[in-house]
């Protein structure tokens, strides 16, 4: 059988595979045959059907062959002809005929293309002439191939990859990207293939199976290491890629040579062909942005050439080019008509009259021609020239070289040239008819009549950024680092902004470094919140005073600046504050992030940290950008006058600068180094600056002086517009486009700015497409400072539809820029009026003698999801006749607009004073009163005032523009003037939240009040007695500017009987009496009872409900009436805490612990279990941790390294034995262990398992004393704190505490959740397993030990975090021979020891392990403490015991005050911090009693009425906020002050509610009342003054 035949497969082919009989040769088939078989073919069909035509056969199908009717039949299904693809058989074997063999090519000829090393060409699959190029390393090009003959190189950038995969390539000699391919289909479905190898040691993804394995009788181990490689350390991956979203269409858009036109030579080429999204350079039905054909436009005074024609001309250098390579003139005409066409390379609109039809540009413009006129809708000027008929007949019968076709006469027509290169005209294209492009002038929209505004809120913020949910909510941010979640409300709904200050959604604030210019200045939240829950704040902070505030400085080797020349600027060293960007998280506070309602303070990653060389502003916004998802962050110059260093220009500075970054990509640590990257972020593959050695590649634009508030349109995106502050003349506003250069400080807006030592010829700037003079702003001084703000997109004000709104910072003006033709660039701008809504939801203050409202300092713009714009403003405290505040404010009807709405919301800096507050120092704009040497000139005020020297001259001033003729009068009105600088001038001009153009005058004889004098005088009435009919000028008591009812106001009024009816309206308007939480104005200067502090409670009454000592007490995590006890022994009991004034005991079985450790515990007089603590999650998990000392010659688990070692430089056989222990004989654990299995779930557990979960930590101790030992999981970010003391020794002689490779002296936190292998933590060093919390202070710091929250402590002994405020973590630390202190524990801070012992210096008796500089430490001094000789005054003996902040309503008059007392329980100390937040404590020694009804009997000490206690080892917080003291005597529980007769006006006269009231207490409206006034007015009233 023939199926045995070489050729079988192709003789049994058919269709559609193969057949059970072989193809037949046939003459049927044979006449179109082109023969490659041999030519003496048989006619072997017929002969097979004649042969069996007649006989049976048996399979094949059919099994007769006579049931084919004919010949023809058979032949059709069996027979086939022969061509050069086919073979049949003809019952030989088949044989090919001998062919001459073609004769080879005498050789190949080559053409140089291109320069570059590349491994793989792919043709585009478009058929296109454009081609995909690789290199090994790992990067894709997309070039154009040019056309043969026309000398053209290849056209590559090799700065702008079509892909950049370097950073996942392996590259050696053997490896790389080795292959790619496109899709068949890649038109359609955008997939494309690559093969390249990878690293597994360095690529997480690099991961598969080992070809070397038991399939193939391979053993990778047997095959050892080849060039230092471990088998299957290199991988091959083929992987798929694609190219959506990078364009409109899957082919990208290839943009051709732009510069060979007339013949220019080559050098001065830009890239043939490069890949840019369409939606940059085009918009659909809209008018085209001016752009170059390199991207970017600028100015130049004049060329010779090319004609001068604006903003987007050729440089010099290209115009000189272009100027030789014109053509020698053959004609006159020819000249004039060529030279035109050359310079249109130089048109600002050059890259849309070089655009091709399809697919990219082209190398000749688009000439106009009649041809194609009939379907244009001209937006050029009217009377456009025929040109392209002009070159036709012009320059039809003579030789030009270059561009192609050389000739112009292979056009057979002038049709066939119009069609090539003519085009008709529309709204979107431009044509040339040899003059520059212009617009025809077109109907500018009629300007807006006004803006209409209403406030809906109070509040001083900086920055606000929509919800990414889409709702109509909004975070809003102020400058000392507090940002909240608000809502805003519905449009007509006359409702205010929703907003909680009390709750904010972060608090940075003991993280921001804030000042006039410094704060929190930025927040922007991830593209995709919605799925990760991420959002980047940027932030300055102190290096001095927040550990984790380390980065290099700006001012470097690299940028030619020597810090240590710049000098200290206001008392500041350079690089003392930093830019912070940090990530944080919603994640783990809600169940999704769009349900959270506050975040997570503990930094997710620090994203950037740069040490800044001066002490001012510096920008700081950051933004996502809508199209890229990257992040932009803005920078200034440096905020030194005139940028000396010319940081704006200089290629390496960051500073004047816009920077853009990928978050989401984050490289190694070790890349991170390598690279000299400032943080963990990586650079956009498109940065302008990638591949540019000498430019930083985070940089996007340069040469800013301040860019103050920038933002994308929302319906263009591409459209990024910043305002940036000038010097001295000039703010401006400009479009950012990647790689521009802006100007400064060569420029300041359109005008030479001489510096001093820069060109304005060296750099070719981007100039602003709007700005304003100073002059604008203020004709005496011309001070200025711009804010950017926001194309207006909504609906709610269809007049302002399209117009970019923004703002000076003095609020004189609102401009409305108006782009025509739109995308054009050309903006005109106009100031427009702007007035508030009568109806207003909160009233609006007016500047005096004018109906504009008083907007104060203007800080930023925002936009809501509804597109309404929404601006933050503060007061404005130049207008001293006018101390107002600016709020939220709301477009309405303005003018005849129809009843048109649109919504500004003005945000405004309210002080916001709760109706209940104590009086307290402070000026009305937030600063504290400053003590004066001098006494004022014009203002009766010496020591604290709120003016100096210039404000009080302004004062004057304003009292003789008055020109009141009165005398008498006028001293009343001059005291009213000078009340402004009165220490309490906030608290005078405030009255019910609402700011007051005069002070509250004093109406009331009442002495009930804080005020110190007897009788308070009723100024009102004297005033209005005094003044009434007499004249003054720019009164303060117009009805206007209180906003209350009276007289019509005529700007004829000057005497207040025309504003007010009589004395009552008069005083009812501005007076009232003073209380005890408010002060009035009568004349002379407040003064204040000695009342302010709160009287101490007169005692403490206690219950004694069990006996026992007990070290450590822990409510259940299930919220229940029950509490954990331990021993210092190592045993555990579950208790039952009885109800107050029930008369019951404490619930305790001693025979039946809930663990027993008494086996792993070493006891002695400084050793044992020492803490315990349970999970936040235990009533799920069971989870809960011991922490306790053993001895590791009795128990075998007792093993750990010794924290005595050579990285602390100590040696521990230098030592010596301490009370008969050997160093590190004892050592200190902490253990995890569970109550799982013990009952149904852990909350229902009444035992747990002694044995060891896991080993969370091991130390070895140099000494037997001071080993703290508490541990405590945070209420915040569920980390667990751990409390250790210096190691013993007196005077800490090895100096462990200032140690920083030590872990001894300081307090830990540590992650006990997310646990490592045990190889990384061999490798990482860790005591045990555990991990580091990411925002840990020293986390990326190589001197210090990462697992370290704050150091300095000697022997800290009992903590606590407040109840009610988490930040409060209160610390007592044990002193030395003196002093017995209370820290409050802060991130990174150093509380001194054992270089200060409290307040006081510390020198030690000895040193072995050396010393620490005391100038180079800056402690944080305690906040409480005392003597040790106010406890002991013979033998000076003390020992502090930390306790709580009293949260309880158990004992009204202790509420809020911290409880704190001494070991040997002779005294209690009750603190009271005021005001609250503040940091300021005063303390008092309380007595205390033991309740005459005790459930437990109290003995009393010999000869005293004092109970006795014993020793107090501790205190106890249990679920309802109650406090106890655990005491070697027994448990003592804090009760009713009645119970020991004890007066407390606040008791009632029932007993305390088991679970306390939520209501805030009267300390927290004195904790609202001081942080809305002392922190946040101050800093947005000066941020932007800095910015000029």
């Amino acid at each position: 059988m023939q199926i045995n035949d070489r050729f079988s497969a192709e003789l049994l082919k058919r269709e559609p595979g193969l057949t059970n009989i072989f193809s037949l040769c046939s003459s049927i088939f044979l006449l179109a045959s082109i023969l490659s078989q041999s030519n003496a073919l048989t006619e072997f069909c017929t002969k097979v059907l004649h042969t069996f035509g007649n006989i049976s056969i048996k399979d094949p199908s059919p099994s007769e062959l006579d049931e084919w009717q004919s010949r023809r039949g058979f032949t059709e299904a069996f027979g086939r002809f022969l061509d050069d693809e086919a073979l049949r058989f003809d019952c030989e074997n088949i044989s090919y005929s001998e062919m001459e063999t073609p004769r080879p090519p005498d050789g190949q000829c080559l053409e140089k293309i291109g320069n570059g090393a590349y491994i793989t060409v792919v043709p585009h699959t478009d058929g296109s002439n454009c081609v995909f190029v690789s290199n090994q390393q790992g990067k894709i090009w997309l070039t154009t191939v040019p056309d043969e003959d026309t000398k053209g190189n290849l056209g590559i950038v090799e700065s702008e990859p079509f892909l950049d995969l370097s950073d996942k390539v392996v590259f050696n000699m053997g490896l790389g990207l080795v292959g790619m391919a496109f899709h068949p289909h890649f038109m359609q479905n955008d997939r494309f293939f690559l093969s390249f190898s990878c690293d597994k040691m360095k690529q997480p993804g690099c991961i598969g199976r080992c070809l070397c394995n038991t399939d193939v009788d391979c053993d990778p181990s047997n095959l050892g290491y080849g060039n230092g490689i471990t088998p299957c350390q290199y991988y091959t991956i083929i992987v798929e890629y694609t190219v959506n979203d990078t364009a409109s269409k899957p082919s990208p858009f290839c943009i051709h040579n732009l510069w060979d036109l007339v013949h220019i030579s080559w050098k001065f080429a830009t890239a043939p062909c490069f890949i840019v999204k369409q939606e940059q350079l085009l918009y659909e039905k809209s008018w085209l942005y001016v752009f170059c054909t390199r991207m970017f436009k600028f100015r130049i005074s004049s060329l010779i050439f090319c004609m001068d024609i604006g903003s987007c001309i050729c440089r010099v250098r290209r115009e000189n080019a272009l100027s030789k390579a014109k053509p020698k003139p053959l004609l006159s005409t020819t000249v004039t008509t060529v030279q035109p066409a050359a310079p249109t390379i130089c048109d600002r609109f050059s890259a849309e009259l070089l655009k091709e039809r399809e697919p990219g540009l082209t190398n000749m413009f688009s000439m106009c021609s009649f041809i194609f006129w009939f379907t244009s809708i001209l937006s050029q000027g009217n009377a456009l020239s025929e040109f392209c008929t002009k070159v036709s007949e012009t320059c039809g019968n003579i030789s030009i070289k270059n561009p192609s076709p050389s000739e112009l006469d292979q056009w057979q027509s002038r049709r066939g040239s119009a069609e090539a290169l003519g085009r008709s005209l529309d709204d979107e294209a431009l044509r040339f008819n040899c003059e520059n492009t212009s617009y025809s002038e077109m109907e500018t929209p009629h300007l807006p009549d006004g803006l209409c505004l209403e406030k809906i809120g109070n509040g001083a913020y900086i920055t606000m950024v929509p919800h990414p949910d889409g709702s109509n909510r909004v975070f809003v941010s102020n400058q000392q680092g507090m940002i909240w979640l608000a809502t805003v409300p519905d449009d007509k709904s006359n409702g205010i902004l929703g907003i909680v200050e009390s709750k904010p959604f972060l608090d940075l604030t003991d993280k921001v470094a804030y000042n006039t210019g410094l704060g929190l200045l930025g927040m922007a939240f991830h593209p995709h919140f919605m799925q990760n829950g991420r959002f980047f704040l940027s932030f300055n902070c102190d290096k001095m005073k927040q550990p984790g505030c380390i980065g290099r400085c700006l001012c470097n080797t690299d940028v030619d600046c020597d810090p240590s020349k710049l000098g200290n600027d206001k008392g500041i060293a350079p690089c003392q504050y930093h830019t912070i960007i940090a990530e944080y998280t919603v994640n783990d506070t809600s169940s999704k992030p769009t349900l959270s309602k506050n975040a997570n303070a503990a930094e997710v990653r620090r994203i950037l940290t740069m040490g800044l060389p001066y002490s001012g502003g510096h920008a700081g916004q950051i933004l996502f950008g809508p199209a890229d998802g990257y992040m932009y962050l803005m920078i200034r110059d440096c905020r030194e006058r005139d940028d000396p260093y010319n940081f704006a220009q200089n290629k390496k500075s960051f500073l004047g600068k816009i920077l853009r970054v990928d978050t989401d990509h984050i490289p190694s640590a070790m890349e991170i180094n390598e690279l000299g990257l400032w943080g963990n972020y990586s650079i956009p593959k498109d940065n302008p600056y990638v591949v540019d050695k000498e430019l930083g590649p985070e940089i996007w634009a340069l040469g800013f002086k301040n860019p103050w508030r920038c933002s994308f349109d929302s319906e263009r995106p591409s459209y990024f517009i910043c305002g940036d502050s000038g010097q001295d003349r000039y703010e401006e506003v400009d479009i950012i486009t990647k790689g521009g250069n802006y100007g400064w400080r060569v420029y300041e807006g359109p005008l030479v700015f001489h510096p001093g030592n820069s060109s304005s010829t060296s750099i070719n700037p981007i100039f602003p497409v709007m700005g304003y003079y100073h002059s604008e702003i203020d004709t005496n001084v011309g001070s200025a400072s711009i804010v950017g703000g926001y194309f207006y997109r909504s609906m709610t004000d269809p007049c302002l539809y399209g117009r970019y709104l923004y703002m000076d910072l003095y609020a004189g003006a609102i401009w409305a820029g108006s782009e025509n033709p739109e995308n054009s660039g050309n903006f005109t701008t106009t100031g427009i009026p702007f007035r508030c809504a009568h109806k207003s939801p909160i009233q609006c203050t007016f500047q005096a003698r004018s109906p504009l409202p008083d907007l104060g300092f203007v800080f930023s713009f925002a936009e809501d999801n509804k597109k309404d714009v929404h601006i933050l403003t503060s007061t404005d405290k130049r207008k001293e006749y006018c101390s107002v505040i600016s709020g939220f404010l709301f477009l309405c009807s303005f003018g005849e607009m129809g009843g048109v709405l649109a919504i500004i919301f003005l945000f405004g800096n309210l002080l916001l004073l709760p109706e209940s507050s104590f009086s307290l120092p402070l000026c009305t704009d937030s600063r504290p009163p400053f003590t004066l040497n001098t006494t004022l000139s014009f203002c009766p005020y010496d020591g604290k005032t709120c003016c100096n020297s210039t404000e009080d001259l302004q004062l004057q001033n304003q009292l003789k523009d008055m020109n009141i003729s009165n005398s008498g009068c006028a001293s009343l009105m001059k005291s009213i003037l000078c009340a402004k600088c009165d220490q309490f001038s906030a608290e005078l001009f405030t009255l019910k939240s609402v700011p007051r153009p005069v002070p509250l005058l004093c109406n009331s004889t009442a002495s009930d009040s804080s005020q110190s004098r007897e009788a308070i005088t009723d100024f009102c009435t004297e005033v209005w007695d005094t003044c009434q009919n007499v004249s003054i000028l720019n009164s303060p008591f117009s009805p206007s500017l209180q906003g209350q009812a009276g007289a019509k106001v005529n700007s004829n009024f000057t005497k207040l009987t025309d504003f007010w009816q009589s004395k009552a309206d008069f005083c009812n308007a501005f007076g009232g009496k003073p209380t005890n939480e408010s002060v009035c104005f009568d004349g002379e200067p407040v003064t204040l009872n000695d009342t302010g502090t709160p009287s101490p409670p007169k005692g403490l009454c206690l219950e004694k409900i069990a006996n026992g000592s007990y070290l450590n007490m822990v409510a259940h995590p299930d919220g229940s009436n029950r509490a954990f006890f331990s021993n210092q022994a190592g045993k555990i009991w579950l208790a039952t805490i009885p109800e107050q004034g029930s008369g019951g005991t404490m619930g305790l079985d001693v025979s039946n612990p809930f663990v027993d450790l008494t086996d792993e515990v070493h006891l002695d007089t400084e050793f044992g279990m020492m803490g315990m603590a349970f999970h936040p999650n235990f009533a799920k998990n069971g989870r809960f941790f011991a922490s306790f000392n053993c001895d590791k010659v009795k128990w075998p688990g007792c093993a750990g390294r010794c924290s005595c070692n050579s990285d602390v430089n100590c040696d521990p056989s230098k030592l010596g034995v301490d009370n008969g222990a050997q160093p590190c004989q004892y050592q200190t654990v902490i253990a995890e262990y569970t109550a799982n299995g013990t009952a149904s779930e852990p909350s229902l557990a009444k035992t747990a398992k002694p044995l060891e979960v896991r080993r969370v930590f091991t130390m070895g101790l140099p000494f037997t004393g001071h080993h703290g030992g508490q541990i405590l999981f945070g209420p915040n970010d569920g980390y667990l704190y751990f409390m250790m003391g210096d190691g013993g020794g007196t005077g800490d002689p090895y100096n462990f505490s200032q140690n920083k490779k030590s872990l001894l002296g300081k307090i830990m936190r540590l992650d006990v959740d997310n646990v490592p292998s045990p190889s990384e933590i061999e490798k990482l060093g860790f005591w045990g397993n555990y991990s580091i919390p990411k925002d840990n202070p020293f986390r990326e710091d190589e001197e210090l030990q990462p697992e370290i929250w704050a150091v300095g402590l000697r022997n800290p002994w009992r903590s606590s975090f407040d109840s009610e405020r988490p930040s409060y973590f209160m610390c007592a630390d044990v002193g030395q021979d003196l002093y017995e202190e209370v820290n409050i524990i802060t991130r990174g801070g150093n509380y001194g020891w054992r270089l200060y012992e409290g307040p006081y210096t510390y020198t030690p008796p000895a040193t072995p392990g050396g010393t620490t500089p005391l100038n180079s430490v800056i402690p944080i001094p305690p906040v409480l403490g005392y003597n040790h000789s106010e406890v002991n005054k013979i033998e000076g003996s003390a020992s502090i015991t930390g306790g709580y902040f009293y949260r309880s309503t158990t004992d009204p008059c202790m509420y809020g005050r911290y409880l704190y007392a001494d070991l040997y329980a002779t005294a209690l100390w009750a603190a009271n911090e005021n005001p609250e937040n503040s940091g300021n404590f005063t303390t008092n020694k309380i007595p205390f009693s033991c309740a005459h009804d005790s459930p437990t009997r109290c003995n009393s000490l010999q000869g005293s009425d004092l109970p006795s206690l014993g020793y107090i080892f501790s205190f106890g917080e249990d679920n309802r906020k109650d406090i106890f003291i655990l005491a070697s005597e027994g448990v003592y529980r804090v009760v009713r002050p009645s119970r020991c007769n004890y007066t407390c006006s606040k008791e009632t006269a029932v007993p305390a509610s088991p679970t306390p009231s939520t209501t805030p207490s009267f300390a927290n409206h004195l904790s609202d009342t001081y942080n809305n006034l002392a922190v946040l007015f101050s800093a947005l009233l000066f941020l932007l003054v800095s910015l000029l």
